[in-house]
């Protein structure tokens, strides 16, 4: 017979035992792997796609997104006509309610000496109007803007694709601006001297900081297809340039336009992809360009790009948090797994269409594309719907909510 005093002991310990067994175990941690189920597109041509007569009038084009007003805004110059050849164009076009002409009641002055004119046109928030760069020769007559020495000499020889007529020569970043309720260019001095090149432009808005990210290439005789290039940043408030140090700036072969910027706005970084060669067929790489830290970074990627077509798009979807590749193939970049993906279509679209604008429409969480049918010639808005197939919502929640 067991003593009552034993009962209490063996009674005690089972007691401590118990209570050191949690009432509400917690769940093991999360897999870092993504559920099941990858994502699909669909590419499409809205009824009123078709660009209006008075941008198709021209061959050249920049695009940019007015997140205000959600739509995009579309600039057309070099008309195809000698008649037409200075004229430009300003167009909005909002999903679902069609195209506005902006009318505008003059034109910025452009370089027609070359095409294509180098340039690009972003949208401010801050100022809530259009700022478009050209790298060309100011307004004449030329205002005294400058408090530096004036342009640096013209460079002798020509690029490797130019014709032999074709010599480029360094010119100056003008920088013009948009006002939406007056319908107005107007040209903007500014106090420094402002970037100069000759080989190509490319700007994005970040956001984060309120500034216009600025690539510029500088070709020369010396530098085959790999172009330097500088790293500017505008002060959106102040309209001021400043030139950054950059470090590990990339370079690239502008003239075969095989780079393209877009923003990150979730990590507030200016993204870039390109390569340096221009040649099809070749891995494209990835740099983040951080303002803070005023430093680009290689990002050594899994399974990068090719373009096959030398032209491409590229574009931030903040829904799915990818960034997206087009250059009719589909591709998008994982950044918790730093690996891109081919993307499936779900209507298989045949048409053929090149020379590539994308932007990202929050609203209706979708990117807009502006492309060149092959076979008839003619300019469209394409719509591209990247969701998780089979409406995996998983999906979209893992993407989201990875640190």
């Amino acid at each position: 017979m067991i003593p009552i005093k034993g009962i209490l002991m063996l009674l005690a310990i089972l007691i401590g035992l118990g209570a050191c067994v949690p009432n509400n175990p917690q769940s093991p941690t999360p897999t870092t792997r993504p559920p099941s189920g990858g994502l699909v597109a669909e590419l499409a041509i809205p009824k009123d796609g078709r660009l209006p007569k008075a941008l198709e009038d021209h061959v050249g084009y920049w695009m940019t997104f007015d997140t205000k007003r959600n739509r995009l805004i579309i600039f057309s110059f070099w008309g195809k006509s000698e008649e037409s050849r200075e004229s430009t164009a300003l167009w909005a076009y909002e999903l679902g309610k069609g195209w506005t002409d902006l009318s505008p009641s003059n034109s910025p002055q452009l370089s027609y000496s070359s095409f294509p004119t180098p340039g690009e046109i972003v949208y401010d928030p801050t100022g809530d109007r259009l700022l478009l760069f050209i790298i060309g020769e100011p307004p004449q007559p030329p205002p005294k803007v400058y408090l530096e020495p004036p342009p640096p000499p013209e460079v002798t020889g020509s690029p490797p694709i130019s014709s032999d007529t074709d010599k480029r020569h360094i010119a100056h970043v003008q920088t013009w601006s948009f006002d939406f309720e007056k319908h107005s260019w107007q040209y903007l001095p500014v106090p420094q001297m402002p970037p100069s090149g000759n080989a190509g432009l490319l700007a994005v808005y970040d956001a984060k900081h309120g500034r216009v990210i600025l690539l510029v290439g500088h070709w020369t005789p010396e530098s085959g297809t790999n172009v330097p290039s500088e790293t500017w940043a505008f002060d959106c408030q102040k309209n001021a340039w400043e030139k950054r140090e950059a470090l590990g700036s990339p370079g690239f072969n502008w003239l075969w336009h095989s780079s393209s910027l877009c923003y990150d706005s979730k990590r507030g970084e200016v993204l870039l992809v390109g390569e340096p060669s221009g040649l099809e067929e070749v891995n494209l790489r990835l740099w983040a360009y951080n303002y803070e830290g005023d430093t680009w970074e290689e990002r050594r990627v899994i399974n990068p790009p090719k373009s096959s077509r030398g032209r491409f798009a590229l574009a931030y979807d903040d829904h799915l948090d990818v960034l997206i590749f087009f250059d009719y193939f589909i591709q998008v970049y994982n950044f918790h797994l730093n690996s891109w993906e081919k993307i499936e279509s779900r209507n298989l679209f045949a048409r053929a269409i090149a020379d590539f604008r994308i932007a990202y429409d929050r609203l209706n969480q979708c990117e807009l594309i502006l492309a060149s049918d092959l076979d008839d010639l003619k300019h469209y808005i394409l719509t591209l719907k990247i969701e998780p197939e089979d409406g995996n919502e998983k999906m979209i929640s893992w993407r989201k909510n990875r640190v």
